[in-house]
C-alpha cells in the first residue's frame, strides 16, 4: 500500500458486481489480513467497531489482468458480511465502499 491505496485481486465475479454499483462492500479473513492491515497502521477491534485507518481508496484488480478500477473507501470494520457479496459466516474485515455518483449528461 502507498499513498492510502490499498491494492486488492479480485475474481471477475465480484469485480463486475463493485464495477456495476451492486456490490458495496468488499471482504478479508482477518488471520490472513492482520499483517497487510497492520502495515497500513490500522487498529482492530472486534464487535463492529469501526477500523481506523490511513487507507483513503482500493485498486481493485480484475483477476491477475491488467484492468483496474479506484474506489473510495468509507470505512473500514470488523464484523459478518454479506453472504450474497461473497462473505463469509464468521467474522471479517468489511471494506465499507463508497457510493459511485454517476455524472449527469
Amino acid at each position: 500500500m502507498t499513498d492510502g491505496i490499498l491494492h486488492l485481486v479480485n475474481s471477475y465475479q465480484w469485480y463486475d458486481m463493485i464495477e456495476r454499483g451492486e456490490k458495496l462492500e468488499e471482504y478479508r479473513d482477518i488471520s490472513t489480513w492482520e499483517k497487510v492491515i497492520s502495515k497500513c497502521h490500522m487498529m482492530i477491534y472486534a464487535n463492529g467497531i469501526t477500523v481506523p485507518t490511513d487507507v483513503k481508496q482500493i485498486c481493485f484488480h480484475r483477476g491477475y489482468t491488467n484492468t483496474t478500477m479506484l474506489r473510495d473507501v468509507e470505512e473500514i470494520y470488523v464484523g459478518k458480511g454479506r453472504p450474497e457479496w461473497g462473505a463469509p459466516n464468521y467474522p471479517v474485515f468489511i471494506i465499507r465502499l463508497k457510493k459511485v455518483r454517476r455524472k449527469r449528461k
